[in-house]
């Protein structure tokens, strides 16, 4: 039975064999009956690669900054959102091995990602501070709760915002009654409804 070592040294075998001209060219320039033809095809070659990683590494360097950019941009947002909210969300369960040691982590409003180990070693510090790869983890669980968090105060302020109109519905219709009885009154009325409204209260304490 092949062993995982065994498959990785066959690939790193097979590695190096596509790679023989470029090793063995130190050997090959040392040699009485030297190619020349195949030197330079061979340094051809090789500078291209050079040429490629010096061109990948600018196009990696770049697509970092704009990642690194990203993350605090995103990270910012998130706290914001937390904050305007006072929300704290604790995370579901993460599927991913940097996560197997917690027993649970959160997300408060500033922003921290505090996390509790199985011994209860509580660790926090800002989101954006750990590796990106915990990073989008956080960002992809917390999203959902966030949504079905604002949808509950959405159904709450929509529940309160119906019983305050109601309410100032009627209170417009008492106010109107009241409104349209002085309006036809004398004065002499108008202060004996106040004063009995008066000792109304006194009684009531």
């Amino acid at each position: 039975m092949e062993t995982k070592e065994d498959y990785n040294m066959e690939e790193v075998q097979k590695s190096d064999d596509s790679d023989e001209e470029y090793l063995n060219y130190p050997s090959i320039i040392s040699r009485k009956d030297q190619n020349t033809e195949q030197m330079k095809d061979i340094e051809r070659k090789y500078f291209n690669i050079l040429k490629d990683i010096n061109s990948d590494s600018k196009r990696l360097g770049e697509l970092l900054i704009q990642e690194n950019t990203l993350i605090k941009d995103t990270c910012s947002c998130l706290t914001k959102i937390l904050a305007h909210l006072n929300l704290a969300v604790i995370l579901p369960r993460i599927p991913a091995p940097s996560f197997r040691e917690y027993r649970q982590v959160i997300l408060n409003s500033q922003g921290h990602l505090i996390t509790v180990k199985k011994d209860d070693f509580v660790e926090s510090k800002l989101l954006e501070r750990y590796p990106v790869e915990t990073i989008l983890l956080v960002v992809w669980a917390v999203i959902p709760r966030i949504k079905e968090i604002v949808n509950t105060y959405t159904r709450q302020v929509s529940t309160r915002l119906d019983l305050f109109e109601r309410i100032d519905e009627e209170l417009k219709h008492v106010k109107e009654s009241f409104e349209a009885y002085e309006g036809g009154s004398d004065m002499g009325v108008k202060d004996s409804i106040r004063e009995n409204a008066r000792e109304a209260i006194i009684r009531k304490k």
